[in-house]
């Protein structure tokens, strides 16, 4: 799975952290949106929102906000 995030988002950071208390950092490949123009441009490719956080899980789905990630994070790994 595939999340992006900014570096000051503390949206960002609560799933981060949920991710790390899990211990399912390596099951994601953590993007920076503001690393450069090709971040951002998948960012949008991948939600037309363009806002983060925002995860893309295996199916391709785009999950945006931290709230509803975790709902779903936990979902797959109840």
């Amino acid at each position: 799975m595939t999340l992006y995030y900014l570096p000051t988002c503390p949206h960002c950071h609560r799933v981060i952290n949920w991710i790390e208390a899990h211990g399912l950092t390596n099951r994601f490949n953590f993007v920076d949106a503001s690393s450069d123009s090709s971040a951002q441009e998948a960012l949008f490719q991948a939600s037309s929102e363009g806002s983060v956080p925002c995860l893309v899980t295996p199916e391709g789905r785009a999950i945006v906000g931290d709230t509803p990630i975790i709902e779903y994070l936990e979902t797959q790994n109840a």
